[in-house]
């Protein structure tokens, strides 16, 4: 059991182990500084008996104690390796032996800094550790060196610390998370670690070379040799205004305040955006009037109209729109409920994991096949996702769909954009319905990429584009099918397109081999003996090709 916190790497356990050293730090600090009240209630010397030295000494005390071993390792260590990997979806920090050393150098930092109080008389040169009253005149013994020694001690804990929280904010979110979407705390923690990083080293800095001028005769600071001890100010001043106590407590303001003002901010922005939209909208004719027939013109309908969407163009909700289209469904259920549920095979976890991160939802197996299901049905998610794709559905099943589900919620829908090359939509459409397969005919490989739907309008997006052509296929019920195979089109639509919008599901792996399929195909590597080099290259690629089959 006391193995397992020794040397534990988890950043809960650490963050358990910060909380408790902060614990007895703060009650430490706090008995020192109900002696100094004490001592202070009255004129005179009051329970100290006069003992100047000792006054200091607890002054000193109980400010490190209060600022480097209590406020910085709970608000920052403990605080910070247990919310922060939680808020962006890591499982750990990024240097979790880094994570833990940071911590043990603080218990030995609090050793040297107990052991400097009972050295001599005691460090008693202000909590600032200010020369000439740090000087080896005024403290010629050791007791201001372990002091010194204890500020480097968690000054290297707090920069290990930052180091971590930096490269964990930056390399572990997860898929979806963008920084400006991360939670207030992170932000706090993320912009707290950069002015640790800015401010400790001069703090380090300022001590080491009082350190110097105490025990190697330099003169940083002695005015007989030239120094200068407003230097020393300089220095521990551009750690105290630029590091961890004001700048902890600023930044976790905020994060108290969040619940009180984003709601209003939120409300004021939608305000102002909404009044901008409508005074635009008197200029331009809405983009939906084929819909007026459909919805009707009653009072509703057209309140429902006042209220405008912008078309987004963000990759990724255009590549959603086309995965609902082929893959998706838009429900409600007694009149009043609204959801959308997105069915993909089981190795496409990742893919509907990042429409989970961005909107909510739920991901469930499916049982007796070989596929997972997306389903959210949550009000304020419904409406983040609807306002996310409106302007980017057009499935001939789906946008009826859409349509009654914007009706419910009061948004009002937008006539689907003209597709180009620089839409999304077409990749989100082949991740749910499209295929890249070869087959070998006349002893010649020949490489396909498909799109396939109920209806010839679906697919005819494709054949604008990309070209191809389109032909009905009467399996599975019957059912049109876009293709390309020459080599032209697969490779304008895999530089020009699928570079720019790459699928999220498994197929991308194959698209990725494309490049390599064709230099082995002009080197007719699958006709080469057995033993060549080029014939193990090209088992080696259906060996890759295959294994899209197997991922599980």
């Amino acid at each position: 059991m006391v193995q397992r916190w020794l040397y534990s790497t988890n950043a809960k356990d650490i963050s358990i182990m910060y909380f408790m050293l902060a614990l007895f730090s703060g009650m430490a600090g706090s008995a020192m500084s109900m002696i100094i009240r004490m001592e202070l209630a009255a004129p005179g010397s009051q329970y100290l008996h006069g003992n100047n030295q000792l006054f200091n000494v607890l002054v000193v005390g109980h400010a490190v104690l209060m600022i480097f071993f209590l406020a910085m390792p709970a608000l920052i260590g403990g605080f910070g390796n247990y919310m922060l990997p939680l808020m962006i979806g890591a499982t750990d920090m990024s240097f979790p032996r880094i994570n833990s050393i940071g911590f043990w150098l603080l218990p030995m930092g609090l050793v040297c800094l107990v052991t400097s109080t009972l050295v001599e008389s005691g460090a008693g040169t202000g909590w600032t550790v200010y020369p000439p009253l740090a000087s080896i005149q005024a403290h010629s013994g050791p007791s201001v060196d372990l002091a010194i020694f204890s500020l480097h001690l968690t000054s290297i804990s707090s920069l290990l610390g930052a180091i971590n929280f930096i490269v964990t904010t930056l390399n572990m979110r997860t898929n979806g998370m963008s920084m400006h979407k991360m939670p207030l705390f992170v932000w706090a923690i993320f912009i707290t670690a950069f002015l640790l990083l800015l401010s400790l080293p001069v703090l380090s800095a300022g001590i080491t070379m009082l350190l110097m001028d105490r025990n190697f005769n330099t003169s940083f600071f002695e005015v007989a040799g030239g120094g200068d001890p407003i230097f020393y100010q300089h220095a521990f001043w551009f750690f105290g205004q630029g590091g961890p106590l004001l700048w902890v407590m600023m930044m976790y303001c905020p994060m108290c305040w969040k619940p009180l003002l984003i709601p209003l901010i939120t409300s004021k922005m939608s305000t102002m955006a909404s009044t901008v939209k409508l005074l635009k909208e008197e200029d331009d004719q809405p983009v939906t009037t084929k819909f007026n027939t459909s919805l009707g013109t009653s009072e509703t309908t057209r309140a429902m109209y006042n209220k405008t969407t912008i078309i987004s163009k963000d990759k990724f909700n255009q590549w959603l729109a086309g995965l609902i289209d082929g893959d998706g469904y838009f429900g409600i259920a007694q009149g009043k409920y609204t959801s959308c549920e997105i069915t993909m095979d089981i190795r496409d976890e990742k893919a509907l994991k990042s429409i989970q991160d961005k909107f909510g939802g739920s991901i469930k197996l499916r049982s007796g096949i070989r596929a997972i299901r997306y389903r959210l049905h949550n009000k304020q998610g419904m409406i983040n996702l609807i306002n996310a794709v409106n302007g980017n559905i057009r499935n001939s099943k789906r946008l009826p769909q859409f349509i009654k589900v914007c009706y419910l919620l009061n948004i009002k829908p937008i006539q689907p954009v003209e597709l180009t090359m620089d839409n999304g939509w077409f990749a989100g459409f082949i991740d749910a319905d499209g295929t890249i397969t070869y087959s070998m005919k006349n002893n010649t490989p020949q490489l396909t990429i498909s799109a396939t739907n109920k209806y010839l309008h679906d697919v005819q997006y494709f054949e604008n584009v990309f070209g191809g052509y389109i032909y009905y296929d009467k399996s599975q019920n019957g059912y049109f099918k876009w293709t390309i195979q020459s080599e032209k089109d697969i490779m304008t639509f895999f530089t020009d397109y699928n570079k720019n919008f790459p699928l999220k599901s498994m197929k991308q792996s194959r698209f990725c081999l494309i490049p390599n399929y064709y230099y082995l195909k002009k080197m007719k590597a699958y006709q080469q003996p057995i033993n060549t080099m080029q014939y193990k290259l090209w088992l080696k690629f259906n060996d890759q090709w295959k294994n899209y089959d197997n991922i599980m």
